[in-house]
């Protein structure tokens, strides 16, 4: 798997669990989500101190995001994510960052 590939995929499940850590109620899931939301983060943080790579990710945030929304829908069985990704590109790659609850 090529590096912006892996930073794709690794963005997509990122954004995935911090839609679900947000939005879904399901309280014995929250820390399964925290430790995913925790390594993916790690991951693209390694990835980005590429400029090149940090850029394309700046490109991409928004068509990933459409995916992971997706995604989450189908899994949740939820309708009231943002239809937009609500999250930064700081937040995505800040390791100490969770989303407030919304449920």
């Amino acid at each position: 798997m090529n590096r912006s590939t892996k930073l794709k995929s690794d963005l997509l499940q990122l954004l995935k669990h911090l839609l679900l850590y947000q939005h879904w109620s399901l309280s014995e899931c929250k820390n399964h989500w925290k430790a995913e939301i925790d390594n993916f983060q790690v991951e693209l943080r390694k990835l980005t101190k590429s400029k090149n790579l940090y850029n394309y990710l700046l490109t991409v945030l928004e068509e990933i995001y459409i995916e992971a929304l997706r995604q989450a829908k189908r899994k949740s069985g939820l309708n009231s994510f943002p239809q937009t990704c609500p999250y930064s590109i700081e937040q995505t790659l800040d390791v100490d960052y969770l989303p407030p609850f919304e449920f």
